[in-house]
């Protein structure tokens, strides 16, 4: 799955299912473009990661965080 990678205020990062991250929460913002990657599912955070885009268009985490939410 092609996704877009944004980083938006107090270290919070956000994977989009669209390259303008238009369902991005703008409160959290401003969001900055960063890269374009790929979700494998190779391990369970990412399989969540990616069903949370395909549900809401958007997966949001914090980047100090170890594992993420």
């Amino acid at each position: 799955m092609k996704i877009w990678c944004f980083m938006g205020a107090n270290a919070l990062w956000a994977l989009s299912g669209d390259a303008t991250g238009s369902r991005l929460p703008s409160e959290l913002g401003p969001w900055i473009f960063l890269k374009t990657a790929e979700l494998d599912g190779a391990d369970e955070s990412m399989l969540e990661a990616e069903q949370l885009v395909r549900d809401h268009g958007y997966c949001c985490f914090d980047a100090n965080s170890k594992g993420g939410s």
